[in-house]
């Protein structure tokens, strides 16, 4: 897809959106044992800017917000105050920072759709109650997999890497 999209279609968004949602699990990556609350911040303004790309790669989000969930839960656990008091802080250190880079696209749909939380009303629409999993995998039109048949073994790969490092594999398939 990257090389299509940069060749082919250059003046759609998915090449730029996948290099920068890379760059995003790149960084929670690198950052997820040892992050500091500059991390979680800067962690959250990446997302925002990543939104902005796609609003849809917001779903990365749930990377570093499974992070902080199983920090918050271990933190209850055992009763430690100071981690909780720490995760909470970062978490709304991170969903600051990711509001605040996305901000430019609420502004732009408050301006068009006089909404800061919109939808183009004429593009596809995420359906959460009905997502249609079957037709985005396998649909002949533009199914993910019947498009990118590769994209087979990435996902095999993709679920041996959450069996062998569940840790980080497990939130990836989740995202």
């Amino acid at each position: 897809f990257m090389l299509w999209y940069l060749v082919k279609e250059p003046s759609m968004t998915h090449a730029a959106s996948m290099a920068g949602v890379a760059g995003f699990a790149w960084l929670w990556a690198a950052t997820r044992d040892r992050r500091s609350l500059a991390a979680w911040a800067l962690l959250g303004l990446v997302a925002g800017f990543v939104a902005l790309i796609r609003w849809q790669n917001l779903l990365f989000a749930l990377l570093p917000g499974i992070d902080a969930a199983v920090l918050l839960v271990a933190a209850v656990r055992t009763g430690d105050r100071t981690a909780l008091r720490a995760t909470l802080i970062a978490s709304a250190a991170f969903l600051l920072c990711m509001v605040a880079g996305f901000v430019p696209q609420m502004l732009a749909w408050q301006s068009i759709y006089g909404s800061p939380i919109a939808r183009s009303p004429v593009g596809p629409q995420i359906r959460w109650g009905s997502p249609q999993l079957a037709d985005i995998l396998w649909s002949a039109r533009n199914g993910l997999f019947s498009t990118t048949p590769v994209l087979y073994l990435a996902a095999i790969g993709l679920a041996l890497f959450a069996i062998a490092r569940p840790a980080v594999g497990l939130p990836m398939g989740a995202a």
